[in-house]
């Protein structure tokens, strides 16, 4: 939610949804090493969307989980919906998200 919240300027974003994705266990991942992908954090990274790119394309995994450039800390996870694992996925129900008033004063 914070990934979106440095997108959107004053105004809570109308219409959110989310769904929550159950991964098997033993699904197959890659971690992004950024040491690897110069500049992977500036905006538009040519680098960043080359190795994303490639990694799609490949289908060497069928979750990618990259750092979030908000929260270096944390990571996001990117699904490869063209691999051959992500008819195992499986979903839940649609929720609607409810965002404080309070982030956008």
């Amino acid at each position: 939610m914070l990934e979106m919240l440095v997108r959107w300027s004053g105004v809570p974003p109308a219409n959110q949804h989310f769904i929550e994705i159950l991964v098997p266990a033993g699904t197959s991942y890659e971690v992004v090493d950024v040491e690897s992908i110069p500049g992977w954090h500036l905006p538009g990274s040519p680098a960043a969307r080359r190795f994303g790119h490639d990694w799609h394309a490949q289908r060497r995994s069928a979750l990618l989980l990259v750092p979030s450039v908000v929260t270096r800390m944390e990571r996001n996870v990117v699904v490869n919906a063209d691999h051959p694992e992500f008819p195992q996925f499986q979903t839940g129900p649609e929720m609607p998200v409810r965002w404080d008033e309070r982030l956008f004063g």
